[in-house]
């Protein structure tokens, strides 16, 4: 998996990051408009995310009566992750999380006046891309942490 994640956080910088910034963004924004949203578009994704299993293992930390998850069960949850990332994946980072994200944006921003589908479409494409390789990096093992910020 971990190669399988190089490879596609390589590609998402080198195509889908440039593709949104010089296709979408640059055109229609200046530099406060594109720094707000890559702002608001990646740490809303990690969150939802971290939304998305903080349950379990909250539950699992109560039950244990520990603050942390011995590694054990941590690498067992892991391996379960990975095995049903696509399941997941559509769970959380599904279509209509992605346009509200979008729409979100869209109310400040107002790209192409809000107007085009084209570029709604590629906002709700480069979240969900980048949705897919977030929880890849966090169900990774060991995880790998995404420095958005």
């Amino acid at each position: 998996m971990f190669n399988e994640l190089t490879n596609s956080c390589s590609e998402f910088y080198k195509c889908d990051c440039q593709d949104v910034f010089f296709d979408v963004l640059s055109s229609e924004l200046n530099l406060e408009g594109v720094v707000y949203f890559f702002n608001n578009s990646l740490p809303q994704v990690v969150q939802a995310i971290e939304k998305h299993f903080w349950p379990v293992e909250n539950a699992l930390k109560i039950a244990s009566g520990s603050q942390r998850l011995d590694l054990s069960i941590g690498n067992v949850l892991r391996k379960k992750y990975q095995a049903n990332w696509r399941e997941i994946s559509h769970t959380i980072i599904n279509k209509k999380f992605c346009e509200q994200q979008m729409q979100k944006i869209q109310q400040v921003l107002a790209i192409a006046d809000n107007e085009s589908e084209e570029i709604n479409g590629q906002i709700i494409d480069f979240i969900s891309k980048f949705g897919e390789i977030a929880l890849k990096m966090m169900i990774s093992d060991p995880p790998l942490i995404f420095d958005f910020r």
